[in-house]
């Protein structure tokens, strides 16, 4: 199973030695590219998927800006794929108190007993200061039925301000 968070996986792991790598440029639905990369270790038994979706004019798609903080509005989707690239189904966060998804932070992702969980940021509503404030995001998606559970509520994993985010598989 490869999932796809429109855009936000991106090679970042840099190794002391290089390598050919595999990568997929194609046209996606929505009149820009998609570039997948894969690792080429064949040693490797955790074999990488790094997916980047780009729009029309070649800029890199995150999350969809909600500017008028609305809960309606999908902020990100997680789409599931098979291996050969058979859409399988998708979860779609609509709202979570976020204005911008993915800002000034970073995110990962976890696999452990059918449930990716994903560790990223966002900016948030406007809170009575005025301001939107950035803070972690953590989904967790049910891979059974694509349904979400959100582990960053106050005392089990909230954090304002978190800027850099990080994931380990337990």
């Amino acid at each position: 199973m490869v999932l796809s968070l429109a855009g936000a996986f991106y090679a970042e792991e840099q190794l002391f030695w290089n390598n050919t790598g595999n990568t997929y440029l194609y046209s996606n639905e929505n009149g820009g590219l998609t570039r997948v990369i894969t690792d080429s270790y064949g040693w490797a038994s955790d074999k990488k998927v790094y997916i980047e979706s780009y729009n029309s004019g070649f800029k890199l798609r995150f999350g969809q800006p909600n500017p008028n903080e609305e809960d309606t509005v999908e902020v990100i989707r997680v789409v599931k794929y098979s291996k050969s690239w058979e859409r399988l189904g998708q979860a779609s966060i609509y709202g979570a108190n976020t204005a911008v998804s993915f800002v000034a932070g970073s995110c990962r992702c976890a696999e452990s007993d059918g449930m990716p969980y994903i560790h990223t940021c966002h900016q948030t509503y406007k809170t009575e200061d005025g301001l939107n404030h950035q803070a972690n995001m953590m989904p967790a998606i049910h891979e059974s039925d694509m349904s979400i559970t959100f582990l960053d509520k106050p005392n089990s994993g909230y954090v304002s301000h978190s800027f850099d985010q990080y994931m380990i598989a337990g």
